[in-house]
């Protein structure tokens, strides 16, 4: 057996591994997220808040420099978090 049939072996090993386990790990992925959401949602009103407060900082830290890239990652933070907030009425 040659270097590249042991290294198929080992892959093909690993994919049907990955397989094997992939619904299991699917599950506890969706239950780690349904746990996060419920977590947050007495809490989402402050969210906006808080990315508006650290966006303030760092444009402070930057001064200013870099406002359009700060004030671009704020919307995204915020649409994040609005769109979060929707899965989980």
């Amino acid at each position: 057996m040659g270097f590249m049939d042991s290294l198929k072996s080992m892959f093909g090993k690993a994919k049907n591994t990955a397989q094997a386990h992939s619904e299991d790990l699917d599950n506890a992925i969706g239950k780690g997220v349904d746990k996060a959401k419920d977590k947050m949602d007495p809490h989402m009103d402050k969210f906006d808040g808080a990315i508006d407060k650290v966006a303030d900082k760092v444009d402070d830290v930057t001064q200013g420099k870099a406002s359009g890239m700060i004030d671009k990652g704020t919307n995204a933070a915020k649409d994040a978090v609005d769109k979060l907030g929707k899965q989980n009425p």
